[in-house]
């Protein structure tokens, strides 16, 4: 399990478009997110730079986001 999906769509960039951004095809790409293929580590840092999060947070589905990610504000939490 990933993020690459999450944060693609919080990027506002649709498959198709995000593929043609980091040079690799739409296929591919949907591979990645659904994780039936795994991308090679330079596909990954792409993908960082791309939707501006850092290599962590995209590979590492149990790292809590932040409140703000999740839809909450710090007024609503407390």
């Amino acid at each position: 399990m990933n993020n690459f999906r999450l944060y693609r769509e919080k990027a506002q960039l649709k498959q198709g478009e995000a593929a043609e951004k980091l040079g690799i095809s739409h296929m591919s790409l949907s591979r990645y997110e659904n994780g039936t293929r795994e991308p090679k580590l330079s596909e990954i840092r792409n993908m960082s730079k791309l939707y501006g999060v850092s290599v962590d947070t995209l590979i590492n589905p149990t790292l809590p986001l932040p409140e703000v990610e999740q839809g909450r504000t710090a007024k609503a939490a407390s």
